[in-house]
C-alpha cells in the first residue's frame, strides 16, 4: 500500500468487537484504513458515557463527503447522534503533521438503559453502513483545494 507521508498506518489487529464490526468491515471495503474501534461497553450504571468509535484515515475526501452527506438524511428517532471529526497529529519521526486522521463517534447519552443503548447502537451502525454504501454511489463532482464538495 503506497500511502502519502502524511498518513500513519497502524492497522487493527486481532478480533473486531461484534457491535462495531459491520461498520469497520464496510469502511475497509471502501478503502478507509481503520486504525482502532470500540463498540462501547455497556455496564448497568455506566453506559451513557460510552463512546463508540472508529478511528480511520480518510484519503478519499470525495467519498468521505458523500458519506457524511448521505448520513445527514438518516436523522431519526431511533438513530443516535453521530459525530465525524478530523484531528491532526504531529509525528516527530517523520517531521510531518498527519491531517487525514478521522473519527466517528456514536453518542448514547440519551439512552435510558444498557439494553436501549445496545439496540440503538446496532440501528445506528446499520444506518452508517447503509449511508456509506449510498455515499459510494453518489460522490461529489469535485472536491476543491479548500476541501469543499461540489455536487
Amino acid at each position: 500500500m503506497n500511502l502519502p507521508k502524511s498518513v500513519t498506518v497502524d492497522p487493527l489487529s486481532g478480533e473486531i468487537e461484534p457491535g462495531i464490526a459491520p461498520l469497520v468491515e464496510a469502511m475497509r471495503r471502501h478503502g478507509f484504513n481503520t486504525v482502532s474501534s470500540c463498540e462501547g461497553h455497556f455496564r448497568p450504571n455506566d453506559f451513557r458515557h460510552a463512546r463508540l468509535n472508529v478511528i480511520f484515515n480518510a484519503l478519499d475526501r470525495g467519498l468521505l463527503h458523500a458519506w457524511i452527506r448521505a448520513w445527514s438524511y438518516y436523522a431519526g428517532e431511533a438513530l443516535r447522534p453521530v459525530e465525524f471529526f478530523m484531528f491532526p497529529i504531529w509525528d516527530w519521526d517523520l517531521d510531518v503533521v498527519h491531517e487525514n486522521n478521522w473519527s466517528i463517534e456514536i453518542h448514547l447519552s440519551l439512552c435510558q438503559t444498557p439494553e436501549e443503548a445496545v439496540a440503538r447502537r446496532d440501528i445506528t451502525v446499520t444506518g452508517l453502513v447503509r449511508s456509506l454504501e449510498e455515499g459510494a454511489c453518489n460522490r461529489p463532482l469535485a472536491v476543491d483545494s479548500f476541501v469543499r464538495s461540489r455536487w
